[in-house]
């Protein structure tokens, strides 16, 4: 017996144990849509490991009284942390001494045991007897994902009085971290400073981040914290900080970058060299992979790396597992260049690494005055420019580009520019255009384009935001000429981008437009959620402070 749910072809499974009244929960095999079948047998709390933590290897048991999951960091027993979660890409279990009743785990979700059953919360699709049952997104409460929300208030919609400054989201928008200076989201937050939250979205679960977790009592961090970045399943959270007290021995009085480790409730500091020294400048503005190994950064630190001369603010990239760091910012050869480099951005598996930089970092650069965007294969060793002189006049050649931002899959990129250079353009304004660079051809492409598919124009758009595949981009931009019957209030936008559709997101459930500025979008790597900041009284919870909202998005695919 076979059932499909949503993306996934799943095999039918057993419970193994039948009358242990600690029961082994466990399944025969599961079938991936990638052909991959992998197992590991998840036990009670104090039970032996079956494998090690953390395990990326398939594991399979001796007999078949197994699970069949993804090994993605499964710690092998129903889970006690403070994430309340099994980490998954897929799970099913059955009862075959009740009604055969089936679960399809599609995504990292809170499971319990309760009267021989499993209850599930959004993410999982309950089926009874077999593949004939209902389907629902469960929710075990107050789930808010179907529509748009307020993301940065508690569960019971109070609190959040204070002001949101940035938002960013997991692989399907389930899980949202987001920064506030508001006190009253948690009960311990005595600082007032501005924090990083992490929120499950699907049960309305938050949870501040940026504390020292390896410290007792888990105090608040004492500085302000910024720029957060999340993995795919929401596992790890990385962040900028200024506080001192987050790990031990942090002397340096700059901002560092941290990662906490969800699951494992620990902190680590990793804006380091490759021995662990701390950095002597400070560090900001990162970007995590997708399983959370890979961090990048840029850091005005001289010895994070050997031979650090340029005086200049560099991007690096950290490994978490061998804990070497390397600097990003160079050219193919690997030699510095004076000028700053910033806002870096990578793809999915970590390899792939977009940045803004003022420095000549490769031959025919000829945007000597600004800042252009590259990409730095860390693979191949090689440094691209992705915002070159392209057939539109070489007026506005010295303008800036940047705000990069690498899609998933790393075959596209997107960045904001005010250079009239890169294409041929028939507005010759003074505003910011946002464009998607093809990483394997070359191609360039304008994304801010007029709702009537007319003229090219710099639409004032900024802070573009990317889909895992490359096929969606969110910005926010005050032009009028986006779409039909926009007035002139900055807002949010969806292009899909070879469609050449444009949608103002910024609305409330009835399609109201904010009556206040929208920006600072993200959009989740499936593309199904867009998160971003708006201030105003239209949308759910609005008011005169800035807050982060979330919202579902389905793509009109040009019909």
């Amino acid at each position: 017996m076979r059932c499909t749910a949503g993306k996934r072809l799943l095999a039918y499974a057993e419970l193994s144990s039948a009358t242990s009244a600690t029961p082994n929960w466990g399944c025969e095999s599961l079938a991936f849509p990638e052909g991959r079948s992998l197992g590991c047998t998840i036990r009670r709390e104090g039970e032996p490991l079956p494998h090690p933590a953390r395990s990326r290897l398939p594991h399979q048991g001796d007999d078949e009284r197994d699970i069949g999951l993804d090994a993605h960091r499964n710690h092998g027993w129903l889970p006690t942390n403070i994430a309340g979660q099994l980490m998954s890409n897929a799970l099913r279990l059955a009862d075959r001494h009740v009604e055969p009743t089936l679960l399809v785990h599609q995504r990292p979700s809170r499971i319990t045991l309760a009267m021989r059953t499993m209850t599930i919360g959004f993410g999982l699709v309950l089926l009874v007897s077999g593949c004939g049952g209902s389907g629902g997104s469960g929710g075990g409460g107050d789930s808010d994902m179907d529509t748009i929300s307020r993301v940065d208030r508690q569960r019971n919609g109070s609190g959040g009085i204070g002001t949101a400054n940035a938002i960013r989201l997991g692989y399907d928008g389930r899980w949202a971290v987001f920064t506030s200076n508001a006190g009253d989201l948690v009960a311990d937050d005595p600082t007032g400073l501005q924090d990083v939250f992490l929120k499950d979205r699907s049960t309305g679960q938050l949870r501040l981040i940026s504390r020292a977790w390896n410290a007792i009592g888990r105090p608040v961090g004492n500085g302000t914290s910024s720029s957060p970045a999340l993995s795919t399943e929401g596992e790890f959270v990385a962040f900028a900080s200024e506080a001192g007290n987050l790990v031990a021995d942090d002397d340096n009085g700059v901002s560092d970058i941290f990662v906490v480790d969800v699951l494992a409730s620990t902190i680590e500091r990793v804006s380091v060299n490759s021995d662990g020294t701390e950095a002597n400048g400070a560090s900001t503005a990162c970007d995590l992979s997708q399983e959370g190994r890979y961090i990048v950064f840029q850091s005005a630190a001289t010895n994070l790396v050997a031979g650090d001369s340029n005086a200049s603010i560099d991007v690096f990239r950290h490994d978490r597992s061998t804990g070497i760091t390397i600097r990003v910012s160079t050219t193919s050869d690997g030699d510095q260049k004076t000028g700053d480099s910033t806002a870096p951005s990578m793809n999915g598996a970590g390899y792939l690494v977009a940045f803004s930089s003022m420095a000549a970092l490769v031959d025919g650069d000829v945007n000597t005055t600004a800042t252009d965007v590259f990409v730095r294969d860390m693979t191949a060793s090689t440094t691209t420019l992705a915002s070159p002189q392209g057939a539109g006049t070489t007026h506005g050649a010295d303008r800036p580009s940047g705000e990069a931002c690498m899609a998933g899959d790393g075959a596209f990129l997107v960045y904001s520019s005010t250079r009239l250079d890169l294409i041929q353009f028939q507005d010759t304004a003074q505003g910011s255009s946002v464009f998607r660079y093809n990483v394997n051809s070359g191609e360039l492409e304008i994304v801010s384009r007029a709702a009537s598919g007319g003229p090219f124009i710099t639409a004032n758009a900024f802070a573009p935001r990317i889909s895992g595949d490359g096929s969606l981009v969110v910005f926010h931009s005050a032009d009028s000429r986006l779409v039909e019957n926009d007035y002139g209030q900055q807002d949010v936008f969806l292009c899909e981008v070879d469609a050449q559709v444009t949608t103002r997101l910024s609305v409330n459930e009835h399609a109201t437009p904010n009556n206040g500025p929208s920006g600072s979008a993200d959009i989740s790597r499936d593309g199904s959620t867009v998160g971003f900041l708006a201030t105003g009284s239209v949308l759910p919870g609005g008011s005169d402070q800035q807050h982060a909202y979330a919202m579902p998005v389905v793509p009109t695919g040009g019909g």
